[in-house]
């Protein structure tokens, strides 16, 4: 009987060793890490602007769920600051300061990612898409790709305020520089940021 146990009690052993690496064999892979550039609304001396980050996701690789996010690199300069407040035809109002920043904010953060832009370096080819021009009546900044897209309200970056909309072209190398990290340089005009909108 002494024998018949041993041999039980060491079956049982090998079978919780087998299922052991049964299941550690079907762990969860690594997680990954990727970056991303993210435009966030925030407010920053009583206005609300958008300000360009690079960040850095811990993420599961066949879920794609984040783990963590954190921030690796932040623009010193917002990019916009959003001032005014713009008729819109939606029945809720108009667009107020903190709506035009969360909506462009949101916008600038996918269409980064639909141009598969994941670094600073990167971030700089989304201004050398933009162009100024007009969409129902507006002052646009818009995504013109293909090259020579003409402005719609599909690929609209972000609609100027009236007093902006003369400047248009001013508008447009702010964004190009301001988006790519810089206030100038050599070959490029220097430009103040934020952009005033």
């Amino acid at each position: 009987m002494n024998n018949y146990l041993k041999a039980i009690l060491g079956s049982s052993v090998v079978a919780v060793s087998v299922l052991g690496i049964v299941a550690e064999s079907k762990a969860a892979p690594a997680p990954i890490e990727r970056d991303k550039i993210v435009f966030s609304c925030e407010m920053l001396n009583g206005q609300y602007v958008t300000i360009e980050k690079l960040v850095r996701e811990t993420v599961n690789p066949v879920s794609a769920v984040v783990y963590e996010e954190k921030v690796v690199y932040e623009n010193p300069l917002p990019l916009v600051a959003w001032t005014a407040s713009l008729d819109s035809d939606d029945p809720k109002g108009e667009y107020t300061p903190e709506s035009r920043c969360q909506a462009n904010s949101t916008r600038l953060t996918n269409l980064a990612a639909s141009f598969g832009l994941h670094t600073v370096e990167d971030i700089g080819l989304l201004g050398q898409v933009a162009e100024f021009g007009t969409a129902n009546s507006q002052g646009v900044l818009f995504v013109s790709y293909p090259k020579d897209s003409k402005a719609s309200t599909e690929n609209v970056i972000f609609t100027l305020k009236p007093e902006n909309r003369k400047d248009g072209k001013e508008i447009l190398t702010q964004f190009q520089i301001g988006v790519s990290g810089s206030i100038g340089g050599p070959g490029l005009p220097e430009v103040q940021l934020p952009i005033v909108e």
